[in-house]
């Protein structure tokens, strides 16, 4: 089995603080990845079995490298960064192309997993628009999987009870669903010599209106704290 796992590279809040304008976070330290997207890598690290391949999509510069390489010590064997100045700065709809066009343009995968939503905009929109843009059925609110014979038994969030999915197929991860790993230093080590691959936009067939700032269809005017 093939496994792709989505991966946003986020601030990290404990380095990071609201400016005085209340009108930007300020990162002080190096971007981590989304929390949501870990419980994702720890799924897909127990459904794993021998033979399995397990790939990681981000889209981002030199700044996700570290994200990256975490997840990548956490067991996952290779990477693909998508790092073209045409797809920075879009929105989840822009974010979720540019993705479904690098897992398509790697191969056929039997499953992608995603977190179910990020720590910056909460939206849980990347998993159902990838899905979407993949031709394939997904579930939300993941908090467990066990495949069987080509299918997958989920177990979700709540009252939503379970779900019973045929392969290949999207799992948006509920955040918090377990705890993920910690990488010892051997990994870390190992993943730094395992493989990043960095597609363009021209590579993957994608056009510059349809992705990044351009392609997205939200745009940020002014972000503000409410007055208390």
């Amino acid at each position: 089995m093939r496994i792709a796992i989505c991966v946003k590279p986020v601030p990290d809040l404990e380095k990071a603080y609201v400016s005085k304008s209340q009108s930007e976070l300020v990162e002080q330290g190096k971007r981590v990845p989304n929390p949501a997207d870990e419980n994702a890598v720890e799924l897909a690290l127990a459904l794993r079995q021998d033979g399995d391949e397990l790939v990681a999509f981000t889209v981002g510069g030199d700044d996700a490298l570290d994200p990256l390489r975490r997840i990548l010590a956490m067991g996952v064997d290779r990477a693909h960064l998508i790092d073209d100045e045409q797809a920075q700065g879009g929105d989840a709809l822009a974010d979720a192309k540019t993705v479904a066009a690098a897992i398509r343009h790697a191969g056929d995968f039997d499953l992608i997993l995603c977190g179910g939503s990020s720590i910056i905009h909460n939206a849980g929109q990347i998993g159902p628009r990838v899905a979407e843009a993949l031709g394939v059925p997904h579930v939300t609110r993941v908090t467990g999987a066990k495949a069987s014979d080509g299918k997958l038994n989920i177990e979700r969030a709540g009252s939503l009870g379970a779900a019973e999915l045929q392969l290949p197929a999207l799992l948006a991860v509920e955040p918090g669903c377990n705890s993920p790993r910690l990488p010892n230093a051997m990994a870390v080590m190992k993943a730094a010599k395992k493989p990043i691959e960095r597609p363009t936009a021209s590579d993957l067939g994608l056009a510059a209106e349809d992705i990044g700032a351009t392609g997205a269809g939200v745009r940020l005017r002014v972000l503000e704290l409410p007055q208390t």
